[in-house]
C-alpha cells in the first residue's frame, strides 16, 4: 500500500506528487501522454515561445521611428523547433525532478478500480489516496484546427485565418499570426472580447486589433462551416468569409477517466471545498474540477489537496486568482467587484504620456485600480501594460491581505518603470497623482 497514486503529469499532478513526496510520503504518477500536461505541451509555453518571436517581428514597424534599420524575416519551422526545445527542456526538467524526490512515474492509462485501487498496464496498484489531475482538451467545430493543432506550428502558415471565439486563447492567437503578417477575423458570440475582464479592457484591445488590421465581429451567431468558407450572422444579416484556415477557440471540456465506481461528474468532476469528490480518499484538482482553468490555479489546487489530505489544512488563497492575457500589451487582472457599491471608487492612470510605455512603444495602456472607501482597502486591480503579468502579484497580495491602500501610496516605485503607474492610479483617487491633469 503506498500514499498517494496522482493521476496526470501537467501543472496539477507533478506539483502535487512533489509536494507529497517533501511530506515524506511514497507516490506514483501516471501519464498517459507527456509529462507537463496542457501548459507545457500544448498551452502556455508554446504559445508564449511563439509569442515572443512573433513580437520581436512585429516590432521592426517601430524600426525608422528608432533610428534602426533592416528587415526581420522569419523560418516557422524554425520558430516550431525553437519552441519544441524550450519544451523539451522543461518536460525533461520536471521528469527530473519527479526522479529527484523518489516519484515514481509510470506511462499508461489509469482505471480507478475502487477507492483505493488504481489499474494501470494491467497492474493493480493499492493506494490510501487517489488524485486526479487529468486536465482538460479542447472544443473543437468540425473542420477547424483547435489550438493544440495550430500549436504544431511549423506547417501552419496561412494567408488569412478566421478564428471562432474571441477569449484568451482567440485573443493569443490572434495576435500571434497578425504579428507575422496574416489577416486575422476573430468571430465572437458574446458582445464583447475577454468578457470576464473588465470592459475597458476590451474596448482598447478592439481598438490595438483594429490598428493591427485584426478585424473583430462580436454578436456573432449561426455559424457555418463548409471547407475553407465559414458562414454567419450578425445584426440579422448572414455573412460569409473565404479563408486558409479556420480555427477553434471556444474553450475546454474536462477529461474524464476511467473508473469502475461512480465519481460524481458534470463536465468536470465535482468537489467540496477540499478538493475532495464524492468518494472521499478521491481528491480532483486542476482543469478537470475547476471553473478557472489555469496553470497557477491547477498548481495552486494540487498543494491545496496534499495539504488537507496529510495535513488536513489548506494554507493558500483561492479567493484572488490572477488572470493574465498575453496580448501587446500584457492584460492582467485579479479580484471581483460590483460596480454598483455606492462604496467603491476607481482610481485610473492612462499611460499616454507616461515615459516608459513611450519607450517601449506600447498603446492605449492603463493601470485601474477598485477601491472600498470605507474600509480604505483594495478590492479590484486591472492592468493593460507591458510586464502586466508581473506586476498583478503585489496587487493581489494587498487584496488578499485587505492592506490599506495608505501603504501603496507609501512605497518609493522606481523611474522609468511600469510599476509606478500603480502610484499614479492610487493617487488619483483622491486627486494627488503628479502626472494626471487636475480637473477643472
Amino acid at each position: 500500500m503506498i500514499d498517494l497514486v496522482v493521476i496526470g503529469a501537467g501543472s496539477a499532478g507533478y506539483v502535487a506528487a512533489i509536494k507529497a513526496a517533501q511530506l515524506g510520503k511514497q507516490v506514483i504518477i501516471i501519464e498517459k501522454d507527456k509529462i507537463g500536461g496542457t501548459c507545457l505541451n500544448k498551452g502556455c509555453i508554446p504559445t508564449k515561445t511563439l509569442l515572443h518571436g512573433a513580437q520581436l517581428v512585429k516590432s521592426q514597424k517601430h524600426f525608422e521611428t528608432l533610428g534602426l534599420q533592416g528587415n526581420i524575416t522569419f523560418d516557422q519551422h524554425k520558430m516550431n523547433d525553437h519552441k519544441n526545445n524550450i519544451v523539451t527542456k522543461l518536460s525533461d526538467g520536471i521528469q527530473s525532478l519527479l526522479t529527484g524526490n523518489n516519484i515514481t512515474t509510470i506511462k499508461g492509462e489509469a482505471i480507478i478500480i475502487d477507492e483505493h485501487t488504481v489499474e494501470v498496464n494491467k497492474k493493480l496498484i493499492k493506494t490510501d489516496y487517489i488524485l486526479l489531475a487529468t486536465g482538460a482538451t479542447t472544443r473543437k467545430l468540425p473542420n477547424t484546427y483547435s489550438s493544440d493543432d495550430i500549436l504544431d506550428f511549423g506547417d501552419k502558415q496561412f494567408r488569412e485565418v478566421v478564428i471562432i471565439g474571441g477569449g484568451v486563447i482567440g485573443c493569443e492567437l490572434a495576435s500571434l499570426y497578425s504579428s507575422l503578417g496574416t489577416k486575422v477575423t476573430i468571430l465572437e458570440a458574446l458582445p464583447r472580447l475577454l468578457s470576464p475582464f473588465d470592459k475597458e479592457v476590451s474596448q482598447n484591445l478592439s481598438m490595438i486589433f483594429k490598428r493591427d488590421g485584426i478585424t473583430v465581429v462580436t454578436n456573432v451567431n449561426n455559424i457555418k462551416i463548409d471547407d475553407h468558407h465559414i458562414t454567419y450572422t450578425h445584426k440579422d444579416k448572414e455573412y460569409t468569409l473565404e479563408c486558409d484556415a479556420i480555427i477553434s477557440a471556444i474553450g475546454r471540456d474536462a477529461h474524464e477517466i476511467k473508473s469502475k465506481i461512480s465519481i460524481t461528474f458534470d463536465k468536470r468532476y465535482l468537489v467540496n471545498e477540499h478538493f475532495q469528490t464524492s468518494i472521499p480518499s478521491i481528491y480532483a484538482v486542476g482543469d478537470c474540477s475547476s471553473t478557472i482553468q489555469l496553470a497557477h490555479m491547477a498548481s495552486a489546487q494540487a498543494q491545496g489537496a496534499i495539504e488537507h489530505m496529510f495535513n488536513k489544512s489548506i494554507t493558500i488563497d483561492y479567493q484572488n486568482v490572477p488572470s493574465v492575457v498575453y496580448t501587446s500589451p500584457e492584460i492582467a487582472s485579479v479580484g471581483q467587484y460590483n460596480t454598483s457599491n455606492p462604496d467603491y471608487k476607481v482610481g485610473k492612470y492612462t499611460l499616454n504620456g507616461h515615459g516608459y510605455t513611450l519607450i517601449h512603444q506600447q498603446q492605449r495602456s492603463f493601470v485601474k485600480l477598485v477601491v472600498d472607501t470605507k474600509q480604505q482597502i483594495l478590492v479590484s486591480a486591472t492592468l493593460m501594460c507591458d510586464h502586466a503579468g508581473d506586476l498583478i502579484t503585489l496587487l493581489t497580495h494587498f487584496i488578499k491581505d485587505k492592506r490599506p491602500i495608505s501603504e501603496l501610496k507609501e512605497l518609493i516605485y522606481p523611474h522609468p518603470s511600469f510599476v509606478e503607474a500603480i502610484s499614479e492610479a492610487i493617487h488619483q483617487l483622491d486627486d494627488t497623482a503628479i502626472h494626471i491633469m487636475p480637473k477643472k
